[in-house]
């Protein structure tokens, strides 16, 4: 792998090969440069993002993708913009519409998506007019875009101050919290987290978050810090939250009122290879994004623990699928 510094804004780049120093543009031109001529390019390109490639053409393909991201952010701006002229806001309109038409536009869309759903609007953001001048059938992606902004407004600004409020060394094992954050938006991690914590689903918006989050170092410490403002009883509303979960309850009672005993003959076999089964499955869903299924088998999980064994187990259960590594 050979590094490379790109440019979205602009459409360049330079790349750091065994041979020397390239830079290459969008349209695929070569050139080798000088070191001195490679400095002078950095201290004219403010906004840069430096990465990694294994050769030219992989450093065009991100250069590409990067820049189509760049544009879109550029062109909802512009569309969010009250100070702009409406027809110029129209037109950004259009063409941001065409950019998540395209064939990156999913991936683009996704990205920008997660990006406001990380932290508030601009101040002046004229969310409301950008909605009603997206009526027309050439800008059904920017509506798209747009609408859940207007849901979950409230709650991005709570979860953005709850971000901010992390401290630095939190983020240490994973390299900084500016890295972190960068991949918890490459993997859209904001954007789930943030519908399930407006839905008030605190327990989904964590499964969300160690889900998508898994792969970084400390990820358990940071959500667990990030989603603890939430977790009062106001925005629980008891679906699958571990805390929601007393560790014993009552066991099922008999036709005459009275608790059932706990069985003396029992195929413990059987049972640990029920539950885990279920715990299974229950993983399953979260891969499989089938949040609207897991609060049932949630409950099946915890009835058959407490039938078979008690609150402990069930507690246990629910404790390690909160850690699921999915």
């Amino acid at each position: 792998m050979q590094h490379i510094v790109l440019s979205p804004h602009a459409r360049e780049g330079l790349f750091f090969g065994a041979q020397g120093i390239t830079l290459f543009d969008e349209s695929g031109a070569e050139s080798p440069i000088t070191p001195s001529t490679a400095n002078a390019w950095l201290a004219s390109h403010e906004e840069v993002r430096w990465d990694e490639a294994d050769g030219i053409d992989q450093a065009l393909s991100q250069l590409s993708i990067y820049s189509r991201r760049q544009e879109s952010l550029d062109l909802a701006l512009i569309v969010l913009d009250d100070t702009l002229p409406l027809d110029l806001r129209a037109e950004g309109e259009e063409e941001l519409d065409g950019l998540l038409s395209g064939q990156d536009g999913p991936e683009i869309g996704r990205w920008l998506s997660a990006l406001f759903h990380l932290r508030p609007l601009p101040a002046g953001a004229d969310l409301a007019g950008a909605l009603d001048q997206a009526r027309g059938p050439r800008r059904a992606r920017v509506k798209e875009f747009l609408q859940p902004l207007a849901v979950h407004g409230e709650t991005i600004a709570r979860s953005w101050g709850a971000w901010r409020a992390l401290p630095d060394d939190l983020f240490e094992p994973a390299g900084g919290k500016q890295i972190f954050m960068e991949q918890a938006l490459e993997r859209g991690a904001f954007t789930f987290v943030v519908c399930e914590l407006s839905a008030g689903e605190i327990g989904k918006a964590r499964f969300c978050a160690f889900q998508h989050l898994s792969p970084l170092s400390g990820h358990r410490e940071v959500v667990n810090a990030w989603l603890r403002p939430f977790s009062d009883p106001v925005h629980k509303k008891g679906s699958m939250g571990i805390e929601e979960v007393p560790a014993t309850r009552p066991g099922p009672a008999n036709r005459h009122g009275k608790k059932k005993g706990r069985r003396q003959s029992i195929d413990r076999q059987k049972i640990l290879h029920k539950v885990e089964t279920q715990k299974s499955h229950i993983g399953e869903m979260m891969q499989k994004h089938r949040l609207h299924r897991i609060p049932q088998l949630i409950e099946e999980l915890v009835t058959y623990h407490h039938e078979y064994g008690g609150g402990e187990y069930a507690a246990k259960s629910l404790l390690r699928l909160a850690l699921f590594r999915g």
